[in-house]
């Protein structure tokens, strides 16, 4: 791929139980060739990568990542291709058991009350599936309007540590929709314990 293609990402959340091992076996089978990998220190995320070249369509690439601070895992396709990376993302679908976004998505919106780690693990496990994009510098999806009800039904959340990680998704998701940020601006003068993170936001969107 080159330098100054942009790249389309589309990345998948694996579900508990799909082990590193049957991503390997999927890469063998289908003659991925491996390009990177990565088993360092537990404070670095664990990084495997496989270069997808097939005679008459456009160069792709496989990755996979685990976040060792959450414990979410991740595969996702690369490609200049828009329709080949979605192709190679079918194709991961289809052999790895994986999570749904939308799901995640209506988990977070129940009206059903979780506990604040509950949703904390949910947060984390929704950023998972935009890293990558945020990662490569990718070309993004349409920004889905339950993004900003998500964003700001736990900015708001009685709970610290909800509101904090809201706020750090926020962050990311920022890098490739800068209208993730507006949720936690609108907190202004009415957040206090986290009104610092507040201000950050508002120095950044002013840049």
């Amino acid at each position: 791929m080159s330098e100054s293609a942009p790249i389309h990402a589309r990345s998948l959340v694996l579900r508990d139980g799909v082990s590193m091992a049957a991503v390997h076996d999927l890469a063998a089978a289908q003659g991925w060739r491996p390009s990177f990998a990565n088993r360092a220190g537990y404070t670095e995320k664990t990084v495997a990568e496989w270069d997808v070249v097939v005679e008459g369509e456009p160069p792709a690439a496989v990755g996979y990542r685990e976040e060792h601070f959450s414990g979410f895992r991740a595969v996702t396709a690369t490609s200049e291709s828009e329709s080949r990376a979605e192709q190679i993302a079918a194709l991961l679908a289809a052999n790895l058991s994986t999570v749904a976004e939308a799901d995640v998505l209506d988990r977070l919106l129940d009206e059903a009350e979780a506990s604040p780690g509950a949703i904390v693990m949910s947060l984390r496990e929704w950023a998972a599936f935009h890293y990558a994009v945020v990662l490569v510098g990718g070309v993004p999806g349409p920004f889905d309007p339950r993004f900003r009800q998500v964003l700001e039904r736990h900015v708001a959340h009685p709970h610290r540590q909800v509101r904090r990680t809201a706020m750090l998704v926020a962050d990311q998701l920022a890098n490739v929709w800068p209208e993730c940020r507006e949720p936690v601006i609108a907190r202004k003068g009415i957040e206090v314990e986290l009104d610092y993170m507040v201000d950050a936001f508002i120095e950044e969107a002013a840049k």
